[in-house]
């Protein structure tokens, strides 16, 4: 595996925008985040900007939960369950398709929390941007994008083949 390593100061990962990029509101995205303890600040993982998605997970304040958000609007769903900061790995996964959102964390359905659910995610030209923002060191590997729902077989499939070490 190729992981990346961010100090938190001022690195972020661009990707110019392509048609591949363009999911609409039917989606998964995909990552692996490890965070060391003490987890003072939010990691953004993805941020398509514009009105696209942005995924982050939470500072200790927030519990650590997933946030999917539909950009520099609102907060579309947070994840139930926290992400461990422990310096380990720990595996990403937000499906959404239409109103429904669901989050998977190391494999594992992590539970859901609508907060504004009948936000559409929508198409834009900007890059696809890991870690814009991020003010914590934090690693990142395996990060995937697909234009459609995974499974819950598929996900946790995902997971067990590429623990990351």
């Amino acid at each position: 595996m190729t992981a990346i390593s961010l100090d938190g100061v001022d690195d972020v990962v661009p990707v110019p925008d392509s048609n591949s990029l363009d999911v609409g509101d039917d989606f998964s995205l995909e990552g692996w985040v490890k965070r060391a303890a003490p987890a003072a600040k939010t990691v953004e993982m993805f941020n398509k900007g514009g009105t696209g998605f942005q995924l982050a997970v939470g500072n200790a304040a927030s519990g650590s939960k997933v946030f999917l958000r539909k950009a520099n609007v609102t907060t579309v769903a947070t994840s139930t369950a926290g992400v461990p900061v422990d310096g380990n790995y720990h595996h990403i996964v937000v499906t959404k398709s239409g109103s429904s959102v669901v989050f998977y964390i190391d494999g594992a359905v992590a539970g859901t929390t609508g907060v504004s659910l009948v936000q559409v995610i929508q198409n834009t030209a900007q890059p696809l941007q890991f870690g814009e923002g991020n003010t914590a060191p934090v690693a990142f590997d395996e990060f995937a994008v697909y234009d459609r729902v995974l499974t819950a077989a598929e996900v946790a499939a995902r997971y067990t083949a590429a623990i990351p070490v």
